[in-house]
Formats: C-alpha cells, structure tokens, sequence
C-alpha cells in the first residue's frame, strides 16, 4: 500500500509537505483518506512538528493520516479527527498521547497508542484495492529483481488474495506470511481460512505451516 500512498520523507520543508498532501487531495476519490507518509520534521529549518493547519485548508473535505517515519506518530487533520471522535474532550488512551495546543485543542499529532483513535475510523480495504496493492507491489518487485518477501502479522483477507493469485496463476514472489494474530478474532485457523476461501489443506497446521509449502514449490 505505501507504494501507492503519498510519499513525505524527502520533503525538506513544511511548504513541501503540505504542497504534497495539496496534490494527493486533488486526485483523491470522495470517501478515500490520504494515507502514507514517512514524513521526518528534523529535514526542516528550523524542525517543528506539523500541526493539522498546515494542511486543513488543502484538505478540508479529505481525511488525512500520516505517519512520522518512525511509526512513532501521525499527523492527522480535522477531517480524519472528525470521523474518529477525537476532540478536546477526548482523554489519551494508556500508553499514547495526543498532542495539544495552549487552548487543549488537538493538534493533529497522535504518538503511540493515540494513532489508533484515528487508524479505526480509516475503511477497510476492499478485496479488489487489496488485489491491486498485492498486483502492484510484486510489479516493484519484479523491478528490483525481488523473489522472496515477508509479511509480518497479515490478516486472514490479505491471506485469500495471495491464495487467489496462487490459484489465478499469477503469484509471481514467495511469500513467508508470519501469522501472530491467530485468534484475535475469537476464531480459530480453519474457520478463518474457510471464510477468507484459503484452502484448509494449507491452513490446518496454521499460516506458518501453510506458508511451508514454499519449499514444495507452491509460490513461483
């Protein structure tokens, strides 16, 4: 998905910044959030963290979330604050903090564990955005001379779109899929699998057990 999402690490000032979030809203469908980032403020003369002013007027109907390059913090602008809720009445979640301005109004910064009060107000992909994101990175893939990837904690959706593009034909890397999540959902292996349409042949001994079938040649 990155791939695909604006792209902030080398903006070495806070004009750029918002020049490159200006852009992506222009070509953002209704509905869709700006997502991405990577952004790094300490590029900047002088360093300062970005506040949502700095890109509410070029975002004012365009949810906007993201991410400081160390994963650490987003910038979220009032349209995505809105969806999720957050306002000054809003407490920090244990373990996160959202940051104020003098008045106790959020500023659009969100560290840690704050970052998912805005991240659960973002639409979950579709299977078909998913298909196109799996499509494209392994295009990039292909460009960098990229055989083999992992995927940290991938959810059981993510998990039927690389099934399905093994069966189509199409999976053109290898994919060790590192499953942590198993049972969050308070369902086990099979059951998922059955639901996401992951063959149980693969699935029964769990993700780890499925992604073994790597060394049998079942990813080309």
């Amino acid at each position: 998905m990155q791939l695909d999402n604006v792209q902030l690490n080398d903006a070495s000032t806070k004009e750029e910044f918002a020049k490159r979030i200006a852009e992506r809203a222009k070509r953002t469908s209704k509905g869709e959030w700006i997502l991405g980032g990577d952004w790094d403020e300490t590029k900047w003369k002088p360093p300062q963290i970005p506040t949502k002013e700095l890109i509410d007027a070029l975002t004012p109907d365009t949810p906007v979330f993201v991410s400081r390059y160390d994963g650490h913090m987003v910038l979220a602008n009032s349209a995505a604050l809105r969806l999720a809720g957050i306002d000054a009445k809003t407490p920090d979640p244990p373990g996160g903090v959202i940051v104020r301005d003098t008045n106790g109004n959020p500023t659009g910064a969100l560290k840690d564990a704050a970052l998912d009060l805005a991240a659960k107000a973002i639409p979950p992909l579709s299977h078909e955005q998913r298909l196109d994101a799996v499509r494209r990175a392994m295009r990039h893939a292909a460009w960098l001379g990229v055989t083999s990837v992992q995927h940290m904690n991938p959810k059981y959706a993510d998990i039927a779109v690389y099934n399905e593009l093994l069966q189509r034909g199409e999976l053109t890397v290898r994919i060790y899929a590192a499953d942590y999540g198993c049972g969050r959902s308070g369902e086990d292996r099979n059951t998922a699998c059955v639901r996401w349409g992951v063959s149980t042949d693969w699935c029964g001994k769990g993700v780890r057990g499925w992604i073994a079938g790597i060394a049998d040649g079942l990813f080309l």
